[in-house]
C-alpha cells in the first residue's frame, strides 16, 4: 500500500508524529510512505496513493488551516481510501480528541479508521517569543514539555491498517 502522511509542523512534534507512523508503517510490511509537511511544501494529488494520513500540531486549539483546505478540497478522493487524522498536543484524553473533532471536517472524521493524538513538545529553546509568552501566561508552562508517545503511534498505525 503507498500511503501520503501529509502534515503541518511548526517546531518539529507533528514531524517527529509523521516520521514514527512512516517508520511503524514501512517495518509493517504494510506500506511505503511519502511525508509532506505542508508548511512548505505542496502536496501531491491523493490519487496516486492507496491511503492518506492527515496531522498538526495545535497551537491555541487550532490546526493549521492548510492541511484542512487540502482535506476539504480532496474529500471525495480522500473518502475512497483508508484514513487517518491526527494531532500532535500536550493535552491528552478527551481533550486531544476534541481537537480533532473541532478541527477536521465532519465528512473526513465519519470516514476516518485512525484518530489519535500522538502527545506534543513545547520546547522554550525553539519557541519564539510570542510562543514562550504564550505558554508561561496561558498554558502555565514554565520548561520544556515532552509528552510525545510512541505507543500511541504503534496504536494509531494498528488502526490505520487493519
Amino acid at each position: 500500500m503507498k500511503v501520503l502522511i501529509v502534515y503541518s509542523s511548526k517546531y518539529g512534534a507533528a514531524t517527529w508524529a509523521a516520521e514514527e507512523m512512516k517508520k511503524n508503517l514501512e517495518q509493517s510490511g504494510e506500506a511505503e510512505c511519502s511525508l509532506v509537511n505542508i508548511r512548505n511544501q505542496t502536496p501531491p494529488s491523493p490519487d496516486n496513493y492507496d491511503g492518506i494520513i492527515l496531522g498538526s500540531s495545535v497551537f491555541a486549539g487550532q490546526v493549521n488551516k492548510k492541511i484542512i483546505t487540502w482535506g476539504e478540497n480532496h474529500t471525495a478522493e480522500l473518502k475512497k481510501k483508508p484514513l487517518g487524522l491526527f494531532v500532535t498536543c500536550l493535552a491528552s484524553g478527551e481533550t486531544a480528541i476534541g481537537y480533532i473533532e473541532s478541527n477536521f471536517p465532519p465528512a473526513l472524521l465519519a470516514h476516518a479508521k485512525a484518530k489519535d493524538s500522538t502527545g506534543g513538545l513545547a520546547d522554550f529553546a525553539t519557541f519564539g517569543w510570542l510562543d514562550r509568552f504564550l505558554l508561561k501566561n496561558v498554558a502555565k508552562l514554565t520548561e520544556t514539555t515532552d509528552s510525545r508517545d510512541p505507543d500511541r503511534v504503534k496504536e494509531f498505525v494498528q488502526k490505520f491498517i487493519q
